[in-house]
């Protein structure tokens, strides 16, 4: 999946016209909308999805699923989700430890997660939204490390390091460092990938590796993290990456329709508050925090991925140092 060619990255400053332009589908037809995001739907979903072709049974199938979503949301444990979703959103938790309450499970969470994502990139066969956007990832991450030869590639949240070992095999001179909570992640990383010796799995809090000139000239990345993780928690990464002397911010997250609100997330330099998009999980406004931890968004785009609801989009962005 690396590029073969010589392409370099193109920066510029992205303007604020620019963030505007960056919507999602929102007028979603009923099946979409919900599509596996409660648990009723799993239900419902296969049925919606063909009765949708018919205006009676599209509305009888509404009807249906409308009253198993009430009667179930009425449970005190769903109740309790929606609550934990809410609370979590206004979360001034920034610590990323084992006993934070964003994110996989510790442990157990983060060992399927590792497992899913291990087992696509033995088969090559990742389904969803992983296809395109490992195929984006490693082609823009190879354009800034052909263009500034970063000494590290430091990733956030790293689970199973199918991007960064691909990288790390074309770019021997860069190091590719990946962080996890807990130290079952790191312990397999580094005995499943010990013939590539610019790669390490590390463990334990972020913040201790991101001290004030820590990782000069060095790129911190993030897939798929940020979304599961507190606004509060964002800003101060954000800052403490620019403390430690990265270069660029590469991050790629879930954005949509929220599904609390109805709406598209408008993006902005200015200040906006973060949402739900699905349950414990938030669409934050970051060029806005870039701009506070002292970078500059120097590329934004909505990429579209295989994921099946059409307003699914991966916020790709790069932000660099000023």
């Amino acid at each position: 999946m690396v590029m073969q060619d010589n392409e370099k990255l193109a920066l510029r400053d992205i303007k604020e016209e620019e963030l505007a332009q960056i919507r999602c589908e929102h007028n979603l037809k009923f099946w979409q909308t919900f599509s596996l995001d409660h648990p009723t739907d799993k239900i419902t979903y296969t049925f919606r999805k063909w009765f949708v072709s018919n205006n009676f049974r599209f509305r009888a199938v509404r009807w249906l699923a409308w009253i198993l979503r009430r009667a179930w949301v009425s449970l005190p444990e769903i109740n309790l989700q929606h609550q934990n979703s809410l609370e979590l959103l206004q979360s001034t938790d920034s610590d990323y430890s084992e006993a934070s309450k964003f994110g996989d499970q510790a442990i157990t969470g983060e060992l399927q997660t590792w497992a899913g994502y291990r087992a696509g990139a033995l088969s090559g066969n990742f389904g969803g939204e992983s296809p395109a956007l490992y195929k984006h990832v490693i082609q823009k991450s190879s354009a800034i490390l052909r263009s500034h030869n970063p000494k590290n590639f430091f990733n956030l949240g790293v689970s199973y390091p199918y991007i960064d070992s691909e990288l790390a095999k074309h770019f021997p001179n860069t190091k590719f460092i990946g962080i996890e909570r807990t130290e079952v992640i790191p312990l397999l990383n580094n005995h499943f990938f010990a013939d590539q010796k610019n790669m390490l799995s590390i463990s334990g809090d972020v913040f201790e590796f991101l001290k004030k000139d820590a990782l000069p000239n060095s790129v911190f990345f993030h897939a798929r993290t940020m979304a599961l993780l507190s606004r509060a928690f964002v800003e101060r990464a954000y800052a403490a990456a620019a403390n430690a002397g990265c270069e660029f911010i590469f991050g790629n997250e879930q954005i949509g329709v929220s599904r609390a609100s109805g709406q598209p997330y408008q993006f902005s330099f200015g200040e906006k508050p973060s949402e739900i998009y699905r349950k414990r999980m938030f669409i934050h406004n970051y060029p806005a925090i870039l701009k506070a931890a002292g970078y500059k968004v120097v590329y934004i785009e909505a990429l579209k991925t295989g994921h099946p609801d059409p307003d699914y989009r991966i916020l790709s962005f790069i932000g660099q140092r000023v």
